[in-house]
């Protein structure tokens, strides 16, 4: 730190003259000869500074003005004032006055590059002054500057001058400010359609001015159910109280409300646009290029065969030594594995191998540059050699005469191969080199002087029939251009899923079981012949667990297969079965509570024993398992009741024993059971989902009685790929058949879980698959909303802690019973609407646990599932009744009485609500009474339930909504209680909540209120996206929503409360959160306020009132004011927060885009150039990313021409020279033509910009321009030449940079990886194969100086007193890239010697003399030619001239000529007409590029251009082949890209594609310079012919001494063979 103070301290010191010299020196460089013109519009004389020789400075304190004719010469030395930021103020004054001056005649075309410009050379020479301080005197530099001192001169001045640097960035940003497009006031849109309402109508595509009358419709798509009936039952809307009850059961039976537009499939891009009836097949084009290499490839295989020579064996080799000669010792010789073979390019090679096994060769002889072969057997016996070109010899020896002579044979054929194709090679050159017909021969007379009749007849032809014939079968310029990508497979994009609120389900899979056999196994029938059964029935349950997270995934399975002799063990004992409080099990399906579950037409018979469960898993994975439950009616302890099954199987005593037992439990007991066994198997076998339907279950385990918790079976569970901790258990001998497969359709005969008939659903279905719900886990990103009615309750009683009681003491053999009721009254009764078990009524009164023997603390895993009522009531109430089960196992004890079975030993109770609240929370812990008290409910409130922020908010809706009311006060502090609100309940619940928080947005008076409900409904959007559920949203936008209705008690709407709320978020002083949520998520507000806006219109039918009276201003004011404040986000955080940013400038977007549709059109259009003011010409690339996006999208409208108003003029003709607005970008042109005016000024201002940015200009206009082309509502050719009408003025705009138009192009020789090989187009169209300097297409840095010509004004610099770095950082460039900055016109000298430019070969018809004679026509004043006005256009740093790369030239041009193609000829006319000389030759000079830029290159060009830049795959064998060896006068003409038919990546499909593209494309372009060339020749036939065709005209474009340089010579080229 110290050595830098002291540095910047002795530079202010010591080097103050040396900065004043070098600031001088460039000054004065700068405006050498400067002079002054009168001001063209200007009442007085005054004028300012253009240019000059001289080096004094006037005083410019102020803008300096002067008498016409003024020269500033020279006045000695010039003595700067103050200090050095005070020079450089005087200086940044000439740039004030330059500003002034072209602020009053309107063009910013070069003296304010040129102030820029200067801006450029004074950092430039200070920052090199400061580096040659530090290379002279050595001056202590920090080790960070020191690093990039050659980088960056703007980091060197805020560094060491930081004055200086202050003073140039603001002079820079004045500068910009100042030469940003000028935004003109559009006109009032409906106003000019009602005044031109007859001219409209009468026009003959009026379809092309009007919005359609059927734009928008409103439709209400009925609600699809997957079920037979609604999933609501019918009374449940009667029965709803609360608000939150009402509004879910509205939205399960309300259908879809959608707004439809009906062209919205033309307002995308054109991928988006529909399918037109244009034929998806190009026409094969015959180019004489490629038949040439037709011609070639035939050739060679009628010379060579069909079949290349081939030959393998031993061979003894001799080496050559250092000085190139033969070693001739037979010690020498070594035994090699030859190998003659041909490669791909159809040369020959001689690989030698160490032995027949190796795969690396050791070495190679090329057959190409091989003259003959010799046998020579002095060496050694049966010898011979190969001699080649350069006079070397390879010595080879065979094992054996015959073999020696075979391979002489070959090698000579090979020999023979190659002299013909050499020969052939020299008949084609001389081919080539044969003079052309006489010149003074021409065309026509050649054709009538030949003897063949078609020649003739051709030769008749007239102009029209060629031209009639011209036109037929022609392609779409955008359709055949390849970086376009239209093929079919690039047309397709998904559309919206409007059916995404469904039921969602995972991986579907069918588990249907059909048997369960034990060992043990009985005749069970009074008949001794009947069948072997289990000895008694077993209670069977599936269900899902999850090892990996230890949840269960999915609800009991209950299924019965037990026999049917079996299953009336328990049907004989119901008579005498005790149910709880006394109740026999017939009276308890007489006595119950008012509520039971619909059933519908469901009859009970047909669910009584289901076998059959479609389970669904969301998150498969391979840890999930299907657990099997086994119980046994109740006898005693489970080591008893399974020993007879270990022991059992061939001993009757044992299964006779087993049947008594079974019969006397199951007729005393058979309401109770106990645990028997479990099993499992896996379901999935990887996390892809893929069903694992050969796994078996585990063989059936005994069920532990301390092990009975989910936790201990998720214990198993992890043990079961561990055989040492399975081998612990003890399996029971049984035999187990499931099956598991996979559902692709919808099943017949299914009920969901609530039991409600699925589609298709038969009359009387054979059996019924019941749906198992699955758990989802507590996840946001998973769950999906309610979109049916499910009402069920799952209670799970856990442990139970009797071992501490005194009241009963031997209480041991515990039951537990639920039930379910709707009062706490002596009398009540039990609601029958739990689901029972199979073999029993569909729904019951009560449910029992499994009992565990002997056992005070049991665990349960029962799972008890109940039907709720629509409406619970605060009297609702679980009831838990526990018993003690007497399990006397004597014969005797079956005569006891049945009230000694079971004891009632205590009671606990659950409220379902508290307060109107759900009062469950996970688990609860609940007190035992020894007794039932009247009125228990009210003896222990419980605790309030975990997530109750919900309840409470809908709970003061209702308030608010009732005449009870509520403060304003308590519903913000219950809105801001939804922050917290449980997200999978948000989740579950959105729908509903979304349209509860808009109502409440419109009802309330209050402004914190309606802001707190914005932000809820931004906080729930945010939570959307950040867990997946974009579809949602979406959804919910598309057909949930419905605005409300507007009334004289609620005059306000969504739109206009949203729009107002929305930008009191966006304030700055509100959260920076909420503004990150709300611009990131802004799409969705914004298309709630489109929604809202619609159906406002169509609900109050206002659709057809005029546009200025559809929304009050109050509304129009709040959009204009959200554009406001939403805007400096845009522009200001685009670096810390470009997500956000990008997606609020795309909404915003969309947005204004749709507002077309339903609002004013003229305040639309303000409100873009309200968007674009806040953009500048300074801006950073990633603003100048979202601008084009944000007119890319608005340009996409679907009634994107009406909006430009293409109206139809007559008389262009006559009346066109007064009306040049139409042919440049002027503001009236603009005004008239906003959006087409406003695109066109952003691409020409783009044009100046770095590449980048460019790029995003040039690819907006041309998918806007290919967009029309395909738009199959505007395919007649008056629809074309209105839309090309209306792009007119671009054709200035490429006048203006013409100069730019880089013309390198890659030549049709092979590239290479390495290096690209350029060419020169010129006016010869001379193919330079030299390698250019510079590749990076701009014009190349002079080697020791250049001359800069702007305009008057001077500048020398040396190319060593500046780095390379500084220059590219001047051009705007990399700095890798050294390039200099084009100026705005080069002296022609330069450019002649220059080898990326035009050439100036052809004397005057050069482009660049044309453009000196264009620019000193328009400095004349009044004797300048008719010309057109071009646009002002500056950006940047500053204006930029540097080449555009060869994507943007041709980007540029097919724009260009789909204008031109599809122009109205009298339009064309007109501009010709007005146009000046030059602008005639720079006309045709584009056309010339046009020509060059698309001209084809063959088949074989495309091919090897494709496989160079990655398109086909090679092997490395091939890819590192040698050039082949030929002779020197064929190596240059076989090494070419037309010598590469013999590789396979031709054939490719992509490649073959796209060289049938490039064809097209050529011939399109072709055709369409034909067109013009013949109507310009019509046009101006009288002044081709001037002084016989001795004229400027005729020798730029029609005649030329070389033919094969005139436009005509490259038109040639593309017409059809």
């Amino acid at each position: 730190m110290t050595e830098k103070r002291s540095f910047a301290k002795g530079l202010s010191k010591e080097r103050a003259s040396e900065v004043r010299d070098t600031v001088s020196k460039a000054v004065r460089e700068s405006i050498v000869g400067a002079t002054v013109r009168p001001l063209s519009n200007s009442p007085s004389r005054k004028c300012v500074i253009l240019g000059g020789r001289g080096n004094r400075l006037p005083n410019l304190s102020r803008p300096y003005t002067a008498e016409a004719g003024e020269t500033i010469d020279h006045g000695g030395e010039y003595k700067w004032p103050g200090e050095p930021d005070s020079q450089l103020k005087s200086l940044l004054n000439l740039t004030v006055a330059c500003r002034h001056f072209f602020s009053r005649c309107g063009n910013l075309t070069n003296v304010s590059a040129a102030c820029l410009w200067s801006l450029e050379l004074i950092r430039a020479n200070m920052m090199n002054g400061i580096i040659t301080k530090w290379r002279r005197r050595s001056i202590a530099v920090p080790c960070e500057t020191q690093n990039n001192k050659n980088d960056d001169p703007d980091a060197i001045l805020e560094e060491f001058l930081p004055d200086v640097a202050k003073v140039i960035r603001e002079m820079e940003l004045s500068l910009l400010e100042w030469a940003k497009p000028k935004l003109v006031e559009p006109i009032d849109y409906e106003t000019f359609v009602i005044q031109k309402k007859t001219h409209i109508h009468h026009d003959p595509q009026r379809d092309m001015l009007y919005f359609p009358h059927d734009d928008i419709s409103s439709s209400v798509q009925p609600r699809e159910y997957r079920t037979v009936r609604s999933s609501v039952p019918p009374n449940a809307a009667k029965e709803a109280k609360s608000l939150l009850v009402k509004e879910g059961i509205s939205f399960y039976t309300t259908s879809w409300s959608q707004l439809h537009y009906k062209y919205e499939d033309y307002g995308g891009s054109y991928h988006q646009l529909p399918r037109s009836d244009r034929s998806g097949d190009l026409p094969p084009q015959v180019y004489e290029l490629d038949e040439a290499d037709k011609t070639d490839e035939e050739m060679s295989i009628l010379y060579e065969g069909a079949e290349s020579i081939t030959k393998q064996g031993f061979l003894y080799k001799a080496p050559l030594n250092s000085e190139g000669s033969i070693i001739t010792s037979m010690r020498s010789f070594k035994r090699r594995f030859f190998h003659l073979k041909q490669l791909p390019d159809k040369s020959y090679v001689l690989d030698y191998y160490k032995d027949e096994k190796a795969k690396e060769a050791k070495g190679t002889i090329y057959l190409d540059s091989c003259t003959g072969v010799v046998k020579n057997s002095k060496s050694r016996k049966f010898g011979f050699e190969v001699r080649m070109q350069d006079g070397s010899y390879y010595y080879l020896a065979g094992e054996g005469e015959a073999e020696m002579d075979e391979w002489v044979s070959a090698i000579n054929k090979v020999v023979q191969s190659n002299i013909e194709a050499q020969i052939r090679q020299g008949d084609e050159e001389m081919n080539d080199t044969l003079p052309s017909p006489s010149k003074s021969e021409s065309l026509r007379e050649s054709l009538e002087n030949s003897m063949h009749p078609e020649l003739m007849k051709y030769a008749r032809e007239s102009d029209n029939l060629i031209a009639i014939k011209r036109k037929e079968n022609r392609q779409k310029l955008m359709d055949v251009y390849p970086e376009m990508q239209m093929r079919e497979s690039g047309r397709s994009f998904q559309k919206e899923d409007n059916r995404v609120y469904e039921e969602q389900f995972g991986i579907r899979f069918l588990v249907r079981c059909e048997e369960l056999r034990f060992r043990l196994a009985a005749n069970i029938a009074e008949e001794e012949n009947g069948p072997v059964t289990n000895v008694e029935p077993f209670f069977t349950t599936l269900s899902l667990y999850d090892a990996k997270e230890n949840k269960k995934i999915s609800e009991d399975f209950h299924f019965d297969i037990n026999d049917v002799k079996v299953r009336q063990m328990l049907v004989r004992g119901k008579d005498a079965e005790n149910i709880p409080n006394g109740h026999s099990n017939g009276d308890a399906q007489l006595r119950h509570g008012k509520f039971t579950p619909y059933l519908g037409k469901l009859k009970e018979e047909w669910l009584q024993y289901p076998h059959q469960g479609l389970f669904s898993v969301t998150s498969p994975h391979p840890d999930i398992y299907l657990v099997l439950r086994i119980e046994k009616v109740l006898q005693g302890h489970i080591n008893n009741c399974v020993e007879p099954y270990l022991k059992g199987g061939e001993n009757c005593k044992v299964s006779q024993k087993a049947v008594r037992q079974a019969k006397h439990f199951c007729s005393r007991l058979g309401q109770y059971r106990m645990p028997f066994g479990w099993a499992a198997r896996p379901v999935f076998k990887s996390s892809s989902g893929e069903l694992d339907s050969e796994a078996d279950f585990t063989p059936i385990f005994k069920q532990e009685s301390q092990k009975l918790s989910d936790e201990d079976m998720f214990k198993h569970l992890a043990d079961i790929k561990r055989p040492e901790k399975m081998s612990k258990l003890q399996p029971i001998p049984a035999s187990l058949r499931v099956v598991v497969e996979a559902v692709q359709s919808q099943l017949s005969g299914c009920v969901t879980s609530s039991l409600v008939p699925v589609r298709p659903f038969p009359d009387s279905p054979s059996h019924i698959v019941r749906e198992i719900e699955e758990f989802l886990p507590e996840d946001a990103s998973v769950l999906q909303p309610f979109t049916s009615y499910k009402n069920n309750l799952y209670i799970y009683p856990l442990i139970l802690k009797f071992d501490n009681q005194k009241t009963f003491a031997k209480a041991r053999n515990i039951a537990c019973c639920v039930e379910f009721r709707d009062s706490d009254d002596e009398d009540a009764l039990p609601l029958k609407c739990i689901y029972s078990r199979p073999g029993c009524p569909v729904f019951t009164t009560s449910a029992n646990a499994a009992v565990l023997h002997h056992n005070t603390t049991p665990d349960f895993y029962e799972e008890v599932k109940i039907a709720l009522p629509t409406q619970l009531q605060d009297r609702h109430h679980l009831l838990f009744t526990f018993y003690h089960v007497s399990c006397d196992q004597s014969v005797k004890g079956s005569t006891k009485k049945k009230d000694n079975v079971e004891t009632v030993v205590g009671y606990a109770w659950l409220p379902i609500l508290k307060d109107g609240k759900i009062n469950l929370q996970d688990e609860e812990s609940l007190p035992i009474s020894a007794h039932l008290p009247p009125g228990y409910l009210t003896h222990k409130p419980l605790g309030m339930g975990k997530d109750m922020h919900m309840n409470n908010f809908y709970s003061h809706c209702e308030k608010v909504d009732s005449s009870s009311g509520g403060s304003d006060l308590d519903m913000c502090k219950f809105l801001k209680s939804l922050h917290a609100a449980d997200e999978c309940t948000v989740v579950q619940f959105l729908p509903v909540l979304l349209n509860q928080l808009f109502r409440v947005l419109v009802k309330t008076n209050s402004e914190d209120v309606a802001t707190n409900a914005t932000r809820v409904l931004v906080h729930v959007v945010s939570k959307m996206h950040e867990n997946g559920h974009l579809k949602l949203l979406q959804s919910y936008v598309k057909n949930v929503f419905v605005t409300e209705p507007v009334t004289a008690s609620k005059p306000k709407t969504v739109h206009e409360e949203l729009a107002k709320n929305m930008n009191i978020l966006l304030r700055p002083s509100s959260d920076f959160l909420v503004i990150h949520k709300l611009m990131n998520h802004a799409w969705f507000f914004f298309e709630i306020i489109v929604k809202s806006m619609g159906q406002h219109l169509i609900t109050m039918n206002r659709l057809q009132v005029s546009r200025h009276s559809r929304f009050p201003a109050s509304y129009q004011f709040a959009i204009q004011s959200l554009l406001q404040t939403l805007m400096p986000h845009i522009t200001q955080k685009h670096k810390e927060n470009a997500l956000e940013v990008s997606n609020a400038n795309r909404s915003l977007a969309n947005f204004i885009k749709r507002c077309f549709t339903y609002m004013d059109r003229g305040f639309v259009f303000k409100l873009i150039n309200s968007y674009l003011d806040h953009f500048n010409p300074s801006d950073p690339k990633a603003l100048f990313e979202l601008k084009f996006e944000f007119l890319k999208i608005v340009c996409s409208h679907e009634h994107y021409i009406p909006l430009n108003l293409p109206l139809q003029r007559k008389g262009y003709m006559h009346r066109f020279q007064d009306q040049q607005q139409e042919f440049s970008l002027t503001d009236d042109y603009c005004k008239h033509h906003f959006l087409v005016g406003l695109l066109l000024r952003e691409v020409s201002a783009a044009l100046h910009q770095p590449k980048d940015v460019r790029q995003f200009a040039v690819s907006t206009l041309r998918d806007l321009l290919a967009k029309h082309s395909f738009d199959d509502r505007y395919q007649s050719k008056a629809h074309q030449a209105r839309i090309a009408s209306l792009y007119l003025p671009f054709l200035s705009i490429i006048l203006e940079n013409v100069q730019r138009l880089n013309v390198l192009d890659p030549s049709p020789h092979t590239p290479t990886p390495s290096s690209t090989t350029s060419s020169t187009f010129t006016r010869s169209t001379h193919i330079s194969n030299d390698n250019l300097a510079n590749e990076s297409h701009h014009t190349p840095l002079p080697t020791r100086s250049t001359s800069v010509d702007m305009n008057g004004m001077k500048g020398s610099l040396t190319r060593d007193t500046v780095s390379s770095n500084v220059w590219a950082h001047i051009a705007g460039t990399p700095s890798g890239n050294i390039s200099s900055p084009m100026p705005l016109k080069l002296d022609t000298k330069q450019r002649a010697d220059s080898n990326s430019s035009l050439s100036t070969e052809a004397s005057n018809g050069s482009l660049p003399n044309m453009l000196e004679r264009r620019d000193s026509e328009r400095l004349k004043g009044g004797n300048t030619a008719p010309g057109h006005f071009r646009s002002a256009s500056a950006a940047g740093t500053f204006l930029r001239h540097d080449k555009l790369d060869e994507g943007e030239i041709k980007d540029l041009l097919v724009c260009l000529l789909f204008i031109l193609k599809n122009l109205n000829e009298e339009i064309l006319h007109a501009w010709w007409h007005q146009a000046s000389e030059s602008d005639h030759m720079e006309f045709f000079t584009i056309l010339e590029i046009c020509l060059h830029q698309f001209r084809y290159l063959g088949k074989k060009y495309v091919a090897s251009r494709e496989f160079m830049e990655g398109g086909s795959s090679r092997s490395l064998k091939v890819m590192t082949l040698p050039i082949r060896r030929l002779a020197p006068s064929t190596i240059g003409h076989r090494s070419s890209a037309h010598d590469m038919s013999g590789y396979p990546f031709m054939q490719d499909p992509e490649t073959v594609h796209r060289a049938l593209l490039e064809a097209n494309m050529g011939t399109e372009v072709g055709l369409t310079v034909l067109d013009l060339l013949a109507l310009y020749t019509q046009q101006y036939k009288e002044q081709l012919l001037v002084r016989d065709g001795d004229n400027i005209r005729m020798k730029r474009n029609m005649v030329s001494g070389k033919p094969h340089c005139t436009v005509m010579y490259h038109t040639a080229q593309y017409t059809r063979y």
